[in-house]
């Protein structure tokens, strides 16, 4: 796992380097131990949070078994 800091309005870009596709995340505000992010990703990409998903293979990832 990749742990950064980022301040209001600062971003992350990942890129999938075989295909150039592009997610950005982005702090949009942040106070009283709550963050809000925005992301942007083409359709190709389903957005969840992640106590809504269920699938093992990202329990797999998550756990790294």
């Amino acid at each position: 796992m990749l742990v950064l800091g980022r301040r209001q309005n600062e971003s992350l870009i990942i890129t999938n380097e075989q295909t150039g596709e592009v997610i950005r995340v982005e702090l949009l505000s942040c106070d009283h131990n709550r963050g809000r992010i925005g992301i942007t990703a083409s359709d190709n990409y389903r957005i969840d949070r992640g106590e809504n998903v269920t699938d093992e293979p990202l329990a797999e990832m998550t756990t790294g078994g």
